[in-house]
């Protein structure tokens, strides 16, 4: 079901996480920090380093150890069975792929009107020449008052990417966070150091729960592959989430797949989100019925000091699913 892929998506997508961040961290005896090496083009008075989450290492490990448990099945090909296998490693792999490569960039901006920013994915970089592909150099103009000590943050640019590899960059770039932090003597920016970090998981588990969302049914066709149920649909990316059962109705009480269903439950009456009695209850309707609520009102600031409320009652409508 959609609640499956997307377990099975987020699971593999914190493991990815985990094991890239310990490697940076050196909690990690197998590996280390990413470490990227020095652009040929890059100029000869800015100083380069290459350190931050080892994402290559972290979604080999990840893709190893999450597949190992369905690469182990050996169901029949075009079975019901084969077809969850699928299912699974395709879910796994956009849970992987919700990922950012890291390198970490310096650079001097030297006052002058602008200066480069050089941002180098060591992920892609190499996975892009192993597909004799044009190199991924990604440069960007910056004016010189982006140089401020503040430090800005940068949006990340597009980039060219092989096929095969489309997928996996959209999902790279689009949660990338480039945070830039200046150097310099009395609040100057005659250093800038740039570096770009994995994603914080919420976006993380934001952007899967976009993809639960527009998950793509499937079923197994003739040739023991998954294919869309829906042929006007197009075909879902290695970032896409797929299913094989629908979902249960969480409408109603089932004890089997544990929903409580959404009779009883409270809901608002004036808003058009989840928690509306439209979406609520199912299109069964509503009841209304008044309650006295409790709340601090009236509250005062006394020095030094605390805060003093008063305790009010009000009369208030709200409404249940039927």
């Amino acid at each position: 079901s959609r609640e499956t892929a997307f377990t099975y998506a987020v699971s593999a997508a914190g493991v990815v996480n985990a094991i890239s961040r310990a490697c940076r961290e050196g909690e990690l005896s197998t590996c280390g920090c990413s470490r990227a090496a020095r652009p040929r083009d890059l100029q000869r008075d800015w100083l380069w380093g290459g350190c931050g989450d080892n994402v290559n290492y972290g979604y080999r490990f990840a893709r190893e150890f999450v597949d190992a448990r369905e690469r182990e099945k050996n169901h029949p090909r075009g079975s019901e069975e084969h077809a969850r296998t699928l299912m699974n490693l395709q879910n796994n792999e956009a849970g992987r792929q919700v990922r950012t490569a890291c390198v970490r960039t310096f650079f001097s901006c030297n006052k002058i009107l602008a200066c480069w920013v050089l941002l180098i994915s060591s992920v892609l970089e190499r996975r892009s020449r192993s597909a004799k592909s044009p190199d991924l150099d990604f440069r960007r103009m910056v004016s010189d008052r982006d140089c401020d000590p503040a430090g800005p943050t940068f949006p990340v640019p597009p980039t060219p990417l092989t096929a095969q590899h489309k997928g996996l960059g959209a999902a790279v770039y689009n949660l990338a966070n480039v945070a830039c932090k200046c150097h310099g003597v009395s609040g100057s920016c005659s250093l800038k150091t740039c570096w770009l970090q994995l994603a914080d998981f919420r976006r993380v588990g934001e952007f899967l729960k976009e993809k639960y969302d527009s998950a793509a049914a499937m079923r197994i066709g003739r040739k023991g592959k998954l294919e869309l149920v829906n042929n006007r649909f197009n075909a879902p990316t290695p970032e896409d989430l797929v299913y094989i059962d629908p979902s249960p109705d969480y409408c109603v009480r089932n004890e089997t797949t544990g929903s409580l269903g959404t009779q009883g439950r409270l809901c608002n009456k004036t808003s058009e989100g989840m928690d509306g009695c439209e979406l609520m209850c199912c299109g069964r309707g509503y009841d209304q019925f008044k309650t006295y609520q409790h709340e601090r009102c009236h509250c005062k600031f006394h020095w030094c000091c605390y805060v003093k409320c008063k305790r009010c009652t009000a009369l208030v409508d709200q409404f249940v699913c039927k």
